[in-house]
């Protein structure tokens, strides 16, 4: 019996297993696809973080990823890899709840608590006597429970005081003064708002006397006549910390010395035992000095000259020497057909003499010169070029086409020889058309992420433009203050502080947390090219998203100017206002700008000039700047009036619109 059944089995064997082998055999995909996603309850603290790990059913789907959200993100955020990160703390039993959904829509979710006191910070400081320092105290607390109140104290008030202290949102900053050397405690008592219970902060606070000079030393030294050296003093203690000097010398005739220490020499002394004394002063009256003694050879300046025929100016001969130094001088001209000499004098050290041209050439001006107490006889020359005619050079006004009506020469500039005045014209013209510039701020209306910002962009003319950012925040969270970022709205840059604001147009905008700079520049657009007489049309929307508004006041709405810095008038004024009133509402600012010549650059920036510490939180978004413009053609008649009378030639212009 046993021989005839194995047959049989091996034969159902074989037909399950080619059964299960065969490639026409349909596949079940449902089998692969997740059923189920697990997620287990926490609990963590306050600023905290915490990777979830899901349990998935079945557990071969390695590859599978997940869709990760909060419910509550005030209190909990998660990231996209199943991090979570606690932000403020729950009260009783309430939680967040975590999410993770697969692609084909089944999900699991758990329960997140947050618990933990609020966290203070003040960091440990050294400061100097005499020197005002602020501190700032940082506190992290669950929603509603903002600062209500503080209260700073120094353990040791004959070594530092509190001068004024204010609350903010989440936020004390008290400002310190330090009266003398030594440590102390800064205590700081908190309470918070909905929160019976007080809460402490300290640090410990150095104050260190302010180390003064004691001693200056200068080395002797030698120069020589119209030499100059920084004499370096040796100061001690050296780690004084006010090293600043005056700097005086006893005779200044023969040795000057300047605010950095410099030494020149300015006439030599006629004894070797003779010096002048150079003194460095501190400003605790603490001095030293030092002796400088002034040789060399006595030197000759005079400067090589043009003039034109008819002409008379005056050569300057300087001399530096001892004092009371020129006994005599001779001057010589080598060609009196070309020029001549007259009217020469001499007192101390310069001496001058008349030259007038006679005829086109050069001659050269020899010079004898003795000195008083010095029997040597001393040389000194130059030259002097007799032109026969002035040259004149002319600009006319801008313009695509230039012809100059004296000898038909075209381009802007003429270069002229003149022997008498005269009159002379150019015509201009500038043919018209259609002048579209496009937007020539390309990123105006910040669609872009902070940690994306763009420094250099080319727009529709092909200008390079640079943009700047007031201190870009790459983390819309928590930015500090004094700060900008983009987002997709206000909100999520800071919920404590902005309210809900989303773009004026397209997917982000700009949002500021406004210091209290008198001169913030927010946001800069740099290198623009404009037309002259064409006008530029500009537009840009403003929103207040100051949370607290009705708290803080009008006073605390952002104050913005925006300007253009250029080439022709230096800054010009586009819009100077105060953001609305009305929270979280867009409003539109319009200008013009019309240049009256080809500018080769421009630099257009937003200044916050809000001083108040408190508000001052703003949105921008779509700064347009550009125009569509017909131009109508144009011909100017420019005429220049020239007086070859005077050194250099007057020349005078008018212009008349043909």
């Amino acid at each position: 019996m046993i021989k005839k059944v194995i047959p049989v089995i091996s034969a159902i064997i074989f037909i399950i297993s080619c059964s299960m082998n065969d490639p026409f055999r349909p596949t079940d995909d449902s089998s692969h696809e997740i059923k189920s996603i697990t997620l287990n309850n926490a609990t963590i603290d306050i600023g905290d973080t915490l990777q979830l790990i899901p349990t998935i059913d079945p557990d071969c789907q390695e590859d599978e990823s997940l869709t990760w959200s909060s419910s509550d993100s005030q209190y909990v955020t998660v990231d996209q890899d199943g991090k979570i990160t606690g932000i403020r703390r729950y009260s009783s039993d309430k939680y967040a709840i975590i999410t993770a959904t697969a692609s084909n829509g089944v999900s699991g979710s758990c329960r997140v608590y947050v618990t933990g006191d609020p966290k203070f910070q003040l960091d440990n400081l050294k400061m100097s006597v005499d020197e005002n320092k602020t501190i700032s105290l940082f506190c992290t607390s669950e929603k509603g429970n903002n600062i209500k109140s503080t209260e700073w104290a120094v353990s040791k008030p004959n070594i530092a005081e509190i001068t004024s202290s204010t609350d903010a949102l989440i936020s004390s900053t008290a400002n310190i003064k330090a009266l003398k050397d030594g440590i102390t405690n800064i205590n700081v008592k908190i309470q918070l708002e909905n929160d019976d219970n007080t809460y402490w902060a300290n640090c410990t606070l150095e104050v260190i006397k302010q180390a003064e000079i004691e001693s200056i030393t200068l080395d002797n030294i030698t120069v020589d006549i119209g030499d100059t050296h920084r004499l370096i003093p040796t100061i001690l203690p050296a780690d004084a910390v006010d090293k600043s000097l005056t700097w005086s010398s006893n005779d200044p005739e023969y040795v000057t010395v300047d605010q950095y220490g410099k030494i020149t020499a300015v006439r030599r002394y006629d004894s070797s035992n003779k010096y002048a004394i150079i003194t460095a002063t501190a400003s605790n009256g603490v001095c030293g000095s030092c002796h400088v003694y002034v040789t060399g050879d006595p030197t000759f300046t005079i400067k090589d000259k043009e003039i034109f025929m008819n002409e008379c100016v005056k050569l300057e001969l300087i001399c530096t020497t001892t004092k009371g130094n020129l006994a005599s001088v001779k001057w010589d001209v080598s060609d009196n057909t070309i020029a001549t000499l007259s009217n020469n004098s001499f007192s101390e050290n310069t001496a001058t003499v008349d030259i007038t041209g006679k005829e086109a050439g050069t001659v050269n001006i020899n010079i004898e010169i003795k000195l008083e107490n010095d029997d040597t006889i001393y040389y000194a020359n130059s030259s002097v070029t007799v032109k026969p005619k002035r040259t004149v050079n002319l600009t006319a006004i801008e313009g695509k086409n230039h012809k100059w009506l004296i000898n038909g020469q075209e381009g802007q500039f003429l270069e002229i020889e003149l022997t008498e005045n005269t009159v002379i014209q150019c015509e201009i013209s500038n043919p018209g058309g259609i002048y579209d510039t496009g937007n020539l701020i390309t990123a105006g209306s910040f669609e872009f992420e902070p940690n994306n910002a763009i420094r250099n962009e080319v727009n529709k003319l092909g200008d390079n433009i640079s943009y700047d950012y007031m201190n870009m925040n790459n983390n819309g969270a928590n930015m500090p203050i004094g700060s900008v970022t983009t987002d997709t709205d206000a909100n999520n840059v800071k919920p404590l502080y902005f309210a809900n604001l989303t773009a004026q147009e397209g997917e982000r905008l700009l949002v500021c947390d406004g210091g209290n700079s008198s001169s913030a520049r927010v946001w800069t657009a740099r290198n623009l090219k404009l037309k002259g007489g064409i006008t530029y049309q500009f537009s840009c929307w403003a929103a207040n998203i100051d949370l607290e508004y009705d708290k803080h006041g009008k006073d605390s709405l952002a104050k913005l100017k925006f300007v253009i810095e250029n080439p022709e008038n230096s800054n010009n004024t586009l819009l100077e206002f105060t953001v609305p009133e009305k929270l979280g509402e867009w409003q539109e600012y319009t200008s013009t700008f019309t240049p009256t010549k080809d500018l080769d650059w421009c630099h257009i920036y937003i200044v916050n000039y809000t001083t108040v510490n408190e508000g001052n939180d703003f949105a921008i978004d779509n700064i347009y700047f550009g125009t569509v413009q017909n131009t109508d053609s144009t011909k100017i008649l420019q005429t220049f009036t020239v007086d070859i009378s005077t050194n250099p030639p007057t020349i005078t212009s008018t212009n008349e619109k043909l």
